[in-house]
Protein backbone atom coordinates (compact mmCIF):
# COMPACT_ATOMS: atom_id res chain seq x y z
CA UNK A 1 0.00 0.00 0.00
CA UNK A 2 1.14 3.37 -0.97
CA UNK A 3 0.33 5.89 1.04
CA UNK A 4 0.06 9.46 -0.23
CA UNK A 5 1.03 11.82 2.89
CA UNK A 6 2.97 11.11 5.76
CA UNK A 7 3.05 13.23 9.11
CA UNK A 8 5.19 12.42 11.88
CA UNK A 9 4.95 14.48 15.47
CA UNK A 10 7.44 14.33 18.02
CA UNK A 11 6.64 15.93 21.05
CA UNK A 12 8.54 15.62 24.44
CA UNK A 13 7.93 17.18 27.60
CA UNK A 14 9.87 17.73 31.00
CA UNK A 15 7.88 18.61 33.51
CA UNK A 16 9.39 19.28 37.33
CA UNK A 17 8.66 21.71 40.16
CA UNK A 18 4.82 22.37 40.86
CA UNK A 19 4.68 23.11 37.10
CA UNK A 20 1.07 21.81 35.26
CA UNK A 21 1.36 20.43 31.96
CA UNK A 22 -1.64 20.61 29.66
CA UNK A 23 -1.04 19.19 26.20
CA UNK A 24 -3.68 18.95 23.26
CA UNK A 25 -3.12 17.25 20.08
CA UNK A 26 -5.28 16.32 17.24
CA UNK A 27 -4.46 14.88 13.79
CA UNK A 28 -7.25 14.63 11.05
CA UNK A 29 -6.59 12.69 8.58
CA UNK A 30 -8.82 13.24 5.47
CA UNK A 31 -7.06 12.28 2.96
CA UNK A 32 -6.99 8.65 1.25
CA UNK A 33 -3.97 6.31 2.43
CA UNK A 34 -2.66 9.20 4.77
CA UNK A 35 -0.09 7.91 7.25
CA UNK A 36 0.43 10.09 11.04
CA UNK A 37 2.80 9.16 14.13
CA UNK A 38 2.24 11.13 17.17
CA UNK A 39 5.10 9.97 19.18
CA UNK A 40 5.71 12.00 22.62
CA UNK A 41 8.05 11.13 24.88
CA UNK A 42 8.33 12.96 28.57
CA UNK A 43 9.35 12.96 32.28
CA UNK A 44 8.18 14.45 35.43
CA UNK A 45 9.55 14.80 38.79
CA UNK A 46 8.60 16.75 42.09
CA UNK A 47 4.80 17.96 42.02
CA UNK A 48 4.53 18.51 38.41
CA UNK A 49 0.97 17.64 37.14
CA UNK A 50 0.55 16.52 33.32
CA UNK A 51 -2.24 16.00 30.97
CA UNK A 52 -1.63 15.03 27.60
CA UNK A 53 -4.53 14.14 24.83
CA UNK A 54 -3.73 12.92 21.86
CA UNK A 55 -6.31 12.40 19.23
CA UNK A 56 -6.31 10.30 15.94
CA UNK A 57 -9.19 11.97 14.10
CA UNK A 58 -9.91 9.33 10.81
CA UNK A 59 -11.94 11.64 8.94
CA UNK A 60 -14.68 10.80 5.59
CA UNK A 61 -12.36 10.00 2.60
CA UNK A 62 -9.65 8.78 4.77
CA UNK A 63 -9.84 5.01 3.42
CA UNK A 64 -6.54 3.09 3.99
CA UNK A 65 -5.23 5.45 6.04
CA UNK A 66 -2.83 4.38 9.20
CA UNK A 67 -2.37 6.32 12.36
CA UNK A 68 -0.22 5.37 15.50
CA UNK A 69 0.22 7.73 18.99
CA UNK A 70 2.39 6.35 20.99
CA UNK A 71 3.67 8.02 24.63
CA UNK A 72 6.19 7.32 26.80
CA UNK A 73 6.54 8.55 29.87
CA UNK A 74 8.83 8.20 33.40
CA UNK A 75 8.26 8.97 36.41
CA UNK A 76 10.48 10.50 38.72
CA UNK A 77 9.00 11.54 42.37
CA UNK A 78 6.02 10.26 43.64
CA UNK A 79 4.27 13.41 43.93
CA UNK A 80 3.30 13.79 39.90
CA UNK A 81 0.02 13.44 38.41
CA UNK A 82 0.18 11.87 34.96
CA UNK A 83 -2.89 11.70 33.30
CA UNK A 84 -2.75 10.35 29.27
CA UNK A 85 -5.95 10.65 27.38
CA UNK A 86 -5.71 8.94 24.21
CA UNK A 87 -8.97 9.36 21.62
CA UNK A 88 -9.46 7.57 18.32
CA UNK A 89 -12.51 8.29 16.22
CA UNK A 90 -13.28 7.16 13.00
CA UNK A 91 -15.77 7.77 10.64
CA UNK A 92 -14.58 6.44 7.77
CA UNK A 93 -14.11 2.67 7.58
CA UNK A 94 -10.62 0.57 5.94
CA UNK A 95 -8.68 2.60 8.98
CA UNK A 96 -6.23 1.03 10.83
CA UNK A 97 -5.30 3.17 14.32
CA UNK A 98 -2.79 2.48 17.55
CA UNK A 99 -2.24 3.97 20.63
CA UNK A 100 -0.67 3.11 22.88
CA UNK A 101 1.06 4.67 26.42
CA UNK A 102 3.55 3.63 28.66
CA UNK A 103 3.95 5.34 31.97
CA UNK A 104 6.72 3.50 34.61
CA UNK A 105 9.56 4.78 37.02
CA UNK A 106 13.02 3.98 36.11
CA UNK A 107 14.34 0.63 35.36
CA UNK A 108 15.97 -0.41 38.28
CA UNK A 109 17.81 -3.17 35.96
CA UNK A 110 18.90 -0.74 33.56
CA UNK A 111 20.37 0.96 36.58
CA UNK A 112 22.44 -1.51 38.05
CA UNK A 113 23.54 -2.11 34.56
CA UNK A 114 25.11 1.03 33.64
CA UNK A 115 26.53 1.21 38.19
CA UNK A 116 27.95 -2.22 37.15
CA UNK A 117 30.16 -0.26 34.45
CA UNK A 118 31.36 2.62 36.43
CA UNK A 119 28.22 5.18 36.79
CA UNK A 120 26.95 7.02 40.09
CA UNK A 121 22.73 5.96 40.40
CA UNK A 122 22.50 10.00 39.86
CA UNK A 123 24.18 9.77 36.25
CA UNK A 124 23.05 6.11 35.53
CA UNK A 125 19.45 7.81 35.87
CA UNK A 126 20.15 11.06 34.22
CA UNK A 127 21.46 8.70 30.91
CA UNK A 128 18.14 7.27 31.52
CA UNK A 129 16.05 10.11 30.96
CA UNK A 130 18.40 11.97 28.03
CA UNK A 131 17.80 8.36 26.21
CA UNK A 132 14.08 8.74 26.25
CA UNK A 133 14.62 11.94 24.90
CA UNK A 134 17.19 11.69 22.40
CA UNK A 135 14.45 10.42 19.67
CA UNK A 136 12.82 13.75 19.54
CA UNK A 137 16.38 16.02 20.07
CA UNK A 138 17.74 14.42 17.68
CA UNK A 139 15.44 14.75 14.89
CA UNK A 140 15.71 18.99 14.85
CA UNK A 141 17.40 19.97 12.02
CA UNK A 142 19.47 23.20 13.92
CA UNK A 143 22.32 22.23 16.08
CA UNK A 144 21.80 25.55 18.14
CA UNK A 145 18.34 24.94 19.29
CA UNK A 146 19.18 21.08 19.74
CA UNK A 147 22.10 21.98 21.81
CA UNK A 148 19.80 24.34 23.74
CA UNK A 149 17.45 21.43 24.38
CA UNK A 150 19.70 18.96 25.41
CA UNK A 151 21.72 21.87 27.90
CA UNK A 152 18.07 22.33 29.55
CA UNK A 153 17.51 19.10 29.80
CA UNK A 154 20.55 18.62 31.06
CA UNK A 155 19.97 21.85 33.74
CA UNK A 156 16.98 20.11 34.86
CA UNK A 157 17.61 16.74 35.15
CA UNK A 158 20.79 18.29 37.71
CA UNK A 159 18.49 20.39 39.90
Amino acid sequence: MIHQLKLILYISAFGDGERRLDINYVIRQRGLRTNAVMNVRGALSDKCDKIFRGTLDFQRGAKGSVGRELEEVIILSDGVRNRSVPLMLATEDDVDGHHAVTVGRLDDEKIFYLMSRGLDKSEAEKLIVEAAFNPVIEKIDNEDLRAELQAELQRRLSD
